[in-house]
This record gives structure tokens, sequence and C-alpha cells, in this order.
């Protein structure tokens, strides 16, 4: 069998019937995607940030399960995992309740912020011919093709809610397999949902995990995220499938652990050694993480996670 084509992102098989749709950097894809067969019934888990993409997604879907009704499933509110909604604008397409507020909330304004600066691909261009770092210098091009592309689709893209809503467990029963939707409280953003196949022992885990890429922590709760990870650990899994890389192992659970552990033990000691917010940039980037993408994004974690704790310190009004 000869596996669906798209520019957008490649397919990988994951299990029968569980297909990993992952991204071509520099796509204007950002996130993750992913195609489900229940049996009757074909879930689709996030719909990636450019809607063109998801076109490609369904595409696919249907020629794979000879069109049979598609449920999609947002796992949380960020633009990369919920832009191409509109696509499946006739489907039942469900989050969180706390995801589809915060998504109401945010979400429009980053639209209409990228519809209000057409130039900044040009803007970043230049930055890109100014850096003199190899390494950075190419993650900074892909980077430069995603806002070109997303320049380009921001013109047509209709930001679409989800249309049905739950709190914290829903499990989906097909004629293959069942899938358990489960949220257990809020670590990279106020909401977080996983979709896990016990069947399979499959673990479709949104952003609560990236591979050899620096994580966001300033939408959510460092400390929430660590026990939510406690809690996947106990579970039976062979596979997990993240919003950013490749399918990997459970071991991985634990890199993200002793990463966010990272965080919380050097913006404490630097709280307790009475070091400025703005000194944090000179903190180096520990080698176990030197070479994951977004590097920067360590010194924007580290002084997200200092004023987290800085304000639990506040005397509370």
């Amino acid at each position: 069998m000869t596996l669906f084509q798209s520019k957008y992102f490649q397919i990988e098989k994951l299990a029968e019937g569980v297909f990993a749709a992952i991204i071509h950097p520099g796509s204007g894809c950002i996130g993750n995607a992913a195609v489900v067969d229940l049996g009757g019934r074909t879930i689709i888990w996030d719909t990636f940030q450019n809607h063109r993409a998801a076109l490609d997604l369904r595409q696919f879907a249907m020629n794979e399960f000879e069109e049979q009704p598609i449920l999609v499933v947002n796992s949380h509110f960020h633009l990369d995992h919920c832009g191409g909604n509109q696509v499946f604008s006739d489907c039942a397409i469900l989050s969180t309740s706390k995801t589809r507020e915060v998504m109401e909330e945010r979400n429009p304004g980053v639209v209409d912020f990228i519809k209000k600066n057409p130039d900044f691909p040009k803007e970043f261009a230049k930055k890109v011919e100014l850096e003199t770092d190899p390494m950075k210098k190419e993650e900074m091009l892909v980077q430069l093709k995603n806002y070109e592309e997303i320049g380009e689709m921001i013109i047509d893209l209709q930001f679409t809610l989800p249309n049905i809503t739950f709190d914290h467990s829903l499990v989906l029963h097909g004629q293959k397999r069942t899938a358990h939707l489960n949220c257990y409280g809020g670590g990279h953003t106020p909401s977080d949902l996983v979709l896990y196949l016990p069947e399979d022992e499959i673990l479709l885990i949104g952003d609560l995990i990236t591979v050899c890429t620096h994580p966001m922590v300033k939408h959510g709760d460092i400390e929430e995220w660590l026990k939510i990870l406690d809690i996947l650990a106990s579970m039976p899994i062979k596979q997990i499938f993240a919003g950013h890389g490749p399918a990997i192992g459970k071991e991985h659970l634990q890199i993200i652990q002793n990463y966010l552990s990272n965080l919380i033990q050097v913006a404490n000691n630097a709280i307790t050694d009475g070091t400025p917010l703005e000194e944090l940039e000179k903190i180096p980037v520990p080698e176990d993480y030197s070479k994951w993408s977004l590097p920067e994004l360590y010194t924007n974690n580290l002084k997200a996670v200092y004023t987290f704790f800085q304000s639990k310190l506040q005397p509370q009004k």
C-alpha cells in the first residue's frame, strides 16, 4: 500500500488503523495530527495550524476509511493544533470545556495579529540574514518558511470552535477499538487532553511531551504538568505520539519530567540567591538539552517558572 502523499505532512502507521501525521518542517504546519479508525467512525486528533493541510488530512481519512463519519478532537487551545478546524465544521469537534473557553478568548486575537502584520516574514528574513550561528540559522530558515506559508493561508482561515465539550473524561466506542479521552488538569496549557487506545497501548499526548524540542511552559502550571506525567507513566504504553516530533517510547515521559524538574530547580535557586529576572538570560542551556530545537525557549521557560514560583512567595491579599 502506498501511503497518502501531502506537501504538508507524512503518514506513519502506528498500528492497524492508527496513523500519525507528522508535519514537514517549513510547511506552515507546526504541530502534528493523527487519524484513528474506531470502526464505524474515524477520529481526527488535532487539525494542524494550516487548514490547507487539514484538507489533505480529511482526504486521507476519507480514502482510508471509506468516508465513515469523522469525529475531531482538539488536544488543547494552541492554534497549531486547531487552526484547521474549519475543514471539519460539518463534523463533531470535541474538546474540554476549558479548552474551548480559552480558545474562544485567545485564538481570534492571534489570527488577527497575523492578518494585521503581513510584512512579518520579510522582517524576519532580515534577522535570518544577520544570524551567524549555523545551527540557529538553519532553524530560522525553517521558521521563515512557516511564516511565509502561514501568511498565505491566513487570508481564508475561519477560526472554528469545538461544538461538543466535556470536562474530565469521555470514552468513544467503535467496532474495532475504544478510545479514552482523559483530561488530568492543566500542565502545558490550562487544560490538556490525551487520547489513549487501550487495545493498542498507544497514547496521543498533545504537547505534554515534545521530542528533542524545548516545550513551552508559560501557558500552564509546571507542578501540575509533572503530576500529569506521573499519572501517564503508570499506564501500560507501547508508543507515544506527541504534538511535535516522531512517535517515541514511554521512556520519553521521564526525559520531559527531568527537563521540567531542571527548570524548577534552577528557577528556585535563582530566587533563593536573589538573582534578578533579567539575569536569567546569562544561564546557559544545560548540556542535555543544548541540541534540542528552539533553544531560545529554555530562557523563556526559565523566566516563566521563576515568575510562577516568585508569585507564590508574595503575601496573599
